[in-house]
This record gives structure tokens, sequence and C-alpha cells, in this order.
């Protein structure tokens, strides 16, 4: 009977000390907190290291953030495809290998190809004979010896052989024949595809023995000699961005290492969903880096300064989207009574944080060190 006495008193007295006090002890940081307020005892550090701070004055860069991607102009990329139908050979390209415009990269075979020769052939033997005849029925005209019929008819029909032979001569030269080695009697099935630019082979769309349509394409090549930094802004801070700004930018894939740019181009409209305006900025491309288009690319513009209040670092905590410092409250021979004070942190530069003048007086002592949750 004593024991259960004794056993429901303990509870009774743990339930009055849970609702008097809500005090905490941590014996490792030697500090206890009741109800937002610490008390921070001298005599369990030494001397110089409990220090306050109180917010400072400082100028620092007004910067937009910005993210975007390596591009290149539209002229820096080529799809190549081939002119004519017909079937794809001679076709060793990887991705990535370089290529010099002009060179070969592969081959169409078409009987078709000889068709158009011959006509060719044909229309430059007649052409002569029809020139041959318009100029002495012109010549005889002049001279009321022929009739004008006959003279109109021999101009006719050397006029529309004039135009078969061009086109045909046209066709050839898409087709990269050499008319003279044709007229020497060299007929050719093959035809060439031609490289039109220097660059890299990006993206390979055919394979050898593979028949293409005059839209399919073979592959693409890029150049990255004008590679540049394409950027967005969103319409909030355009105001800030103009042209010839420097802009520091670092490949989110490539480590810490920052990269400088100029701004070229801005934009002068916005996307209607996105809100963003497009801006073109020139790279100072690094010895020794070679980049790529399609990175990705984190970017900073510094616009102007501004003066700020702010906080060392390591004195604020941070709680969410929120944040709290230290503030001391009074002091006493023994201890100091600190109060949690929440802020609304800004930017972080240098090791100080920035906070709004509203929430902390400029002569508010701010508990630096030591530190602790």
């Amino acid at each position: 009977m004593d024991l259960k006495l004794d056993y429901i008193a303990l509870i009774i007295f743990s339930c009055f000390l849970g609702s008097c006090t809500r005090e905490m002890h941590d014996e490792e940081t030697n500090l206890s907190e009741t109800l937002g307020e610490l008390v921070l005892r001298k005599s369990d550090y030494g001397k110089g290291e409990i220090l306050f701070k109180q917010p400072t004055v400082k100028s620092v860069d007004n910067v937009v953030v910005l993210n975007g991607f390596l591009e290149v102009p539209p002229e820096s990329k080529s799809i190549v495809s081939a002119y004519f139908p017909g079937y794809l050979k001679g076709f060793r390209l990887l991705e990535g290998q370089k290529v010099k415009k002009g060179q070969v990269l592969a081959y169409i075979q078409n009987p078709d190809f000889i068709q158009i020769q011959q006509d060719y052939l044909v229309a430059k033997e007649k052409l002569n004979y029809l020139q041959e005849e318009y100029e002495r029925k012109k010549t005889l005209n002049d001279e009321n010896i022929t009739s004008k019929r006959d003279f109109l008819k021999a101009e006719s029909d050397y006029n529309v052989t004039l135009a078969e032979y061009m086109a045909l001569k046209e066709k050839l030269r898409l087709l990269r024949v050499n008319t003279g080695n044709l007229e020497k009697g060299n007929i050719t099935s093959i035809i060439s595809v031609i490289s039109p630019m220097d660059g890299n082979v990006s993206t390979i769309h055919a394979a050898n023995g593979a028949f293409l349509s005059p839209s399919d394409e073979i592959l693409e090549i890029v150049s990255t000699e004008h590679l540049h930094l394409e950027l967005q802004v969103f319409e909030a801070d355009l105001r800030y961005i103009k042209e010839g700004q420097k802009v520091e930018f670092r490949l989110s894939q490539w480590g810490e290492t920052w990269y400088k740019a100029e701004i070229h181009l801005v934009g002068k409209e916005i996307h209607e969903e996105k809100r963003t305006v497009r801006i073109h900025c020139h790279i100072e491309e690094p010895e020794g880096v070679q980049f790529i288009p399609g990175l990705y690319a984190e970017a900073r513009v510094v616009t102007d300064q501004k003066e700020i209040i702010s906080l060392p670092e390591n004195a604020l905590y941070k709680a969410n989207d929120a944040g709290y410092v230290w503030q001391k409250k009074s002091e006493s021979d023994t201890a100091f009574i600190l109060e949690k004070h929440w802020i609304r942190p800004g930017i972080i530069t240098e090791g100080l944080v920035e906070v709004k003048g509203e929430d902390i007086g400029e002569s508010a002592q701010v508990l630096v060190a030591p530190t602790f949750e």
C-alpha cells in the first residue's frame, strides 16, 4: 500500500515539474534556454571566447543571377543532305570527328544520274547546231532573203534548247559533276557529298546502304568558332541588364571555376509563358579550355553597388526559409542573458549576411562566438 502511494506521488510531482518549468540545460554547450532565451555562463568559457558583434554597413555588388546554355549561331550549324535520291556509300565518319570545308563526306549512287549526264551531252550538241542555224536564219532575215516565220522558229528552237542545256548544267553543278570531264566521255553513277563548312560532326542520321530522298538528313556539322553564351533574364530584372556589362558564368558539371563573358545583345521580345528575355553574350574563352554547345551555365551580372546592413555569417542560424541570431539582452557578473531574434536573411557575401534594417537595431550586440545550434 505504501509503495503504491509513493508511486502516485512521484507521478504528480513529475507533472507539476513539467508544467511549471520549460528550462533546458545542455552540459556540453554550458547554456540553458528558457522560453527563447539563453543563459551563457562566463565561468564556462575562457577570456575572449565569448564574442559579440554589432551590425555594420557594407557596400556590396548588386548581382542578377541568370542561367542558360552555351550555343552557336545558326550560321555555325549545317545539316548535310543529298540534293538527289540515291544509296549512301563510303560513309565512314564518327560523331565528334573534325571535317574541313570541301572534304568528301560520303557518296550517293543512283542510275538516274547517268540519264541526267546523257541529257546534258545531247542538249549541248543540239544547242551547237541550233545556234548555227539561228545565226544563219538571222542573217538571211536581215537581208530579207528568208521569211520571218522561218527565222522566228529557228530562234524559238534555239532558246528552248538553251534553257534545257542551262537547267541540266545547273543540275550537274549540284551533283558536283565536272562537265569538262563529262564532255570527255567520263560518265558516272556516283556523286560526292561535300562538307559545306569547317567543324565537327555533331549528329549522324544515316548509315551505308540506306536509300536517301532529297529531304533525308545524313549528318549535322557544328563549328564552335563563334560559340556564345545564351542566357535568360526575367522581366523583373531586365531593367538592370545592359549591353557591354561583364558576366561571370560557370558550367554546373565542370566544378566551381568561373569564366568571363560580356553582354553583346539584349533581346527585344518577352517569352509569353516564361516571361523571360534572351541575352546574347560573347565568351572570353581561356586557353586550354574547349567549350561545346549545349552545356548548362549559371551566370551572374554585377549591375551596380548597394549598401546593406550585415552581420557575420556565423552569427546566423537558419530555420527553413528564415533565420535567427542570439542578441544580448542583459549581462551580469557571472552570465549573459541572450534573446533569440528572428531575422530575414538576404544575400551572403564575403562571410557576411544581409539583414533587414527593421529586423535588428544598429546598436544590437549579436553573439558570434561560441557558436551552437
